[in-house]
């Protein structure tokens, strides 16, 4: 039978070795443990020496508890056989610290020592079924009854593997447990295994500890009442104080002198209360890195890039992060940038009449070029693919060429001659008509705006995500006065501006692994995804703002600065941090509001060089929340919230293209056994100010959202918009859901990014932050 391998990392600090052959001493054993070398069995009992080379056997109804010699803690259980090949420290006789251990058949729990801490190759444990890489402290291993194996970790990570493939457990992978049998590829399980509360051998409950808490061994039997109340009372003193230090002395004599009962089921207690601590403990962002290990991380970036703590951090999981971009427009009211609106439709800034536009006439040969990209229904299982065209457009083709009026201008736009180009992934191909853009316009009032939509065939099935038209073969006063006639904003100096004919409505959602910068108080992107290519992307996004409003309320965010909103004299917004989301200290969401001089920046890794990108003009949500451990997410549940005051940024936040999400209802059902969020609804009130009047209302179902590990994502969704008068003005929605379970398993924290289209192509947009509980 081929034996593979697990290699362990461990946490704990090294200690003074015992004497030369010593691998371990015995805290208790009961029933029928032997320990056998090449020439001989012996009994075990309490204070028995175990030295390199031998094998280790329990009996039904059986177990021993060990101290290895680097402090490693281990309950070998009943009908179990451990062989003891190697177990030495590094010392003027030893070169390096070494731990070669083999599991023939049964299983026990460990809490694993010092060796391995620095060289991860130096512990290693094999079994008949699989090769295990462990970073982590509290491991347990299994036989089954169909010989097959059952692991789990309780902290740290591990890497299950075999011939036939391999999985991560822990340390935000999908899975805290596996199973495992020879010549078959490691399955996950969401729920600990049942192996891990009977004897592999029988398949009976394990003599647990009650049993042997309650129980005077045989072997423990001489020891008098006094001694026994003596180390009672000093257990109960030094119950607060370091379980290593507190349950045995590194002196030698004095760790075979105290040893009794009540400590020896510390032993278990202590693989408890290390259990416990990983469900139970929440991440401080006061203090991010406690407990990280760096020596388990290489850090690839620079240190003014990502600390290697950061790095770690990141790299853990333990950190979940969600972003939601999108582009933003603070000035299309003119007014002070009190709240975000989303650019969901491109259109003209001013509303124009035939008497405001300003005669122009021009030359030969003067282009318009539009550049978009527009996601698009793809077949009937309701995915959108994103395509990406340019079309040129000739104002004089032939000749020069006048326009006076709302005619002229439509004439540009909607003609039905002329060489349109699209762009495909095989080059330019002549197209008869534009296929895509349409000019909207209000002819009997006399006034119009232009408005750039899709128009297919059916414009609900294209929703138009980014745009960008600029004017060619022109001089720059005729450059001007084309971005008049169509409207665009006059600025402070009397030019027009050509950034009103940008945008952006982006429609993601990203969920990735998290770290916090202390020092600038924000959070940080870690990814770390393999590409198409094989080869791996690893990037670092970030902000780096000193101007980052810790804030509750819109109000507070209005008034917090003059560069938030509340003065005139500035419209520079201020990114917003929101602590302590929903009552839970490890959930913190917010803004990123990009400009050029405080942009969002991406570095990534590409052959071993750091290359840095820098987006400005973007608004991306945030959130950054503990994940819930693989373990506390089991069986169906539901998590709802009814009707939470956005105003009140703890509960949620978000922003439409058309005023502030004032309100927020949501729910959805899970099964954690089937990794699916089978259904699910997100209902939303928009208003025209924190305190106006309801404008909009968004009422969207989702379904068939997938689980990875603690995280969940979907972009099958459906629903309507609803405009104030409660008339739907829209019955297709394209965009994401996606989100974190959070520790300790009983709130969900996610985001959404919308985009709905009406019959005649025009758009809405809105994105925000939310809040779940378990019910």
């Amino acid at each position: 039978m081929k034996v593979f391998i697990f290699i362990f990392f461990s946490l704990f600090l090294s200690i003074p070795s015992f004497s030369a052959d010593i691998a371990a001493r015995v805290i208790i054993a009961k029933g029928t443990v032997i320990a056998q070398n090449d020439t001989e069995s012996r009994a075990l009992k309490r204070r028995s020496e175990i030295y390199r080379g031998e094998i280790i056997r329990t009996g039904p109804n059986s177990s021993v508890q060990l101290r290895f010699i680097d402090k490693a803690l281990m309950t070998i259980k009943a009908n179990s056989e451990l062989d003891i090949e190697e177990y030495v420290l590094k010392s003027e006789t030893t070169a390096s610290d070494k731990a070669l251990l083999k599991l023939v058949k049964g299983g026990f729990r460990t809490i694993t020592g010092s060796i391995g801490k620095g060289d991860k190759d130096a512990y290693k444990v094999s079994t008949p079924a699989a090769s295990i890489g462990i970073r982590g402290t509290a491991y347990e291993v299994q036989q089954e009854a169909n010989d097959s194996f059952v692991v789990g970790v309780y902290e740290g990570g591990i890497r299950v593997e075999n011939e036939s493939g391999s999985i991560d457990l822990g340390l935000g992978a999908d899975y805290n447990y596996s199973r495992v049998t020879p010549n078959t590829a490691p399955k996950g399980l969401l729920a600990p295994p049942t192996a891990f509360g009977l004897n592999s051998a029988t398949n009976k409950p394990v003599e647990g500890d009650e049993e042997e808490n309650s129980n005077e061994t045989e072997q423990s039997s001489d020891e008098s009442d006094t001694e026994l109340a003596e180390n009672q009372e000093q257990d109960g003193q030094e119950e607060d104080a370091d379980f290593t230090d507190s349950l045995l002395s590194d002196n030698d004599n004095e760790f075979l002198a105290d040893i009794d009962q009540v400590i020896v089921d510390a032993v278990d207690t202590k693989l408890a209360e290390t259990i416990e601590a990983s469900t139970s403990s929440e991440f401080d962002f006061n203090n991010p890195y406690a407990g990280v290990n760096i020596s388990n991380s290489s850090n690839p970036f620079a240190e003014n890039i990502i600390s290697d703590e950061a790095y770690a951090l990141g790299e853990s999981g333990k950190l979940g992060l969600v972003a939601i971009p999108s582009m933003f427009n603070f000035f299309g009211s003119g007014e002070t940038p009190t709240i975000p609106l989303m650019e969901a439709q491109l259109e003209s800034f001013n509303t124009m009449t035939d008497a405001s536009i300003e005669t122009v006439t021009y030359a030969q040969g003067s282009t318009v070029e539009i550049r978009y990209s527009i996601l698009e229904k793809s077949g009937t299982n309701g995915d959108y693919v994103t395509r990406h065209f340019q079309y040129e457009i000739p104002i004089a083709e032939s000749s020069n060429t006048t326009v006076t009026n709302s005619d002229d201008l439509n004439n540009i736009f909607q003609f039905t001659s002329g060489i349109l180009y699209e762009e495909t992934n095989n080059g330019r191909i002549v197209s008869s008509d534009p296929i895509h853009i349409n000019i909207y316009n209000a002819a009997t009032t006399g006034e119009f705006r232009l408005q750039i939509a899709t128009a297919t065939s059916d414009p609900t099935q294209a929703f138009l995500s980014s745009l960008e038209l600029d004017i060619f073969g022109v001089n720059e006063e005729t450059e001007q006065k084309f971005y008049q006639q169509i409207g665009s904003q006059q600025l402070a100096d009397g030019s027009y501006s050509d950034q009103d004919w940008y945008t952006q409505a982006e429609l993601e959602v990203f969920i990735g692994n998290g770290s916090w910068d202390p020092k600038n108080n924000q959070p940080i992107l870690v990814e770390n995804e393999e590409e198409q290519d094989g080869t791996t992307r690893i990037a670092i996004i970030k902000k780096d703002n000193e101007d980052n409003q810790v804030i509750d309320s819109y109000l507070a965010y209005t008034s917090a600065s003059p560069s938030c909103g509340g003065a005139e004299s500035s419209l520079e917004p201020c990114d917003i941090q929101v602590k302590d989301v929903g009552g839970r200290d490890n959930i913190r969401w917010g803004v990123w509001i990009s400009e050029p001089d405080e942009p969002i920046t991406i570095t990534d890794i590409d052959n071993g060089s750091a290359f840095t990108e820098e987006e400005s003009n973007i608004l991306a949500f945030w959130i950054a929340a503990e994940r819930a451990d693989i373990n506390q997410l089991s069986g169906t549940a539901s998590f709802t919230a009814n009707d939470l005051d956005c105003t009140d940024l703890t509960q949620c936040m978000g922003f439409a293209d058309d005023g502030v999400v004032t309100s927020l209802s949501g729910n959805f059902s899970v099964d954690f056994n089937n990794s699916r969020i089978s259904q699910g609804s997100i209902n939303l009130d928009v208003s025209d100010s924190v305190n106006g009047s309801i404008v909009s209302q968004w009422d969207v179902s989702f379904q068939n959202a997938q689980i990875k590990g603690a995280d969940f994502h979907t972009n099958q969704i459906q629903g309507s918009v609803k405009d104030s008068a409660g008339t739907e003005i829209s019955s297709h929605i394209v965009g994401n859901i996606g989100g974190i379970f959070v520790k300790p398993g009983d709130k969900a924290v996610g985001g959404y990014n919308f985009g709905a289209l009406d019959t005649e192509g025009i758009h809405k947009h809105a994105t925000g932050v939310f809040q779940l509980d378990k019910q």
